[in-house]
């Protein structure tokens, strides 16, 4: 149980790393240690599929499946470069591989923060006479707090869409100094 908890943790947590890494310019990836790390991490996560059978030497798919989502992930990262295997940049491109499309995850979190605010302040407007003391309380914390997870988290997606949806939370915000003023 623990295994399978920590194995969930550490694939989760280096996906998000290296999407944090491949977001910024590869020309300060490349003056850094960035790039030797990101192979010594790839390195090390192919000789981990491969000694529990997952892939073959050969990166093909092997005899035992993975359970978890971003460990098939990384195996159909493997399997789709596995052609480019003599290349200098291999462990790179398997990484950009495993990250791709990365961003909608933050994407629909923050459109998530966005509906669940809509959803707050309807009900608010809706539920205002039985709206006192604790429940005002949790009401305008409820009110407060999604815009601004909201925010944070369109901040780490990439493209337009990231900054459509910081500004639709902005102006979610500012609905929210409007309703305590």
């Amino acid at each position: 149980m623990f295994q399978k908890l920590y194995s969930r943790l550490f694939y989760l947590l280096t996906r998000f790393t290296l999407y944090s890494l491949f977001k910024s310019k590869e020309s300060k990836l490349k003056k850094t240690k960035s790039y030797e790390d990101i192979n010594s991490i790839m390195r090390d996560g192919l000789e981990n599929l491969i000694k529990n059978k997952y892939l073959r030497e050969d990166l093909t798919e092997g005899s035992n499946t993975a359970k978890i989502k971003n460990g098939k992930r990384l195996i159909s990262a493997f399997v789709v470069n596995r052609d480019k295997k003599d290349e200098d940049d291999f462990y790179i491109q398997v990484a950009k591989e495993w990250v791709k499309g990365y961003e909608k995850k933050f994407h629909r979190a923050s459109l998530i923060f966005i509906v669940l605010f809509l959803l707050w302040w309807a009900s608010g407007i809706f539920l205002n006479q039985y709206i006192s003391n604790i429940t005002g309380l949790i009401f305008l914390l409820g009110v407060f707090l999604f815009p601004i997870f909201g925010f944070l988290v369109a901040g780490l997606g990439k493209g337009c869409k990231k900054w459509l949806l910081a500004a639709i939370n902005v102006f979610c915000f500012m609905v929210f100094v409007a309703i305590v003023l």
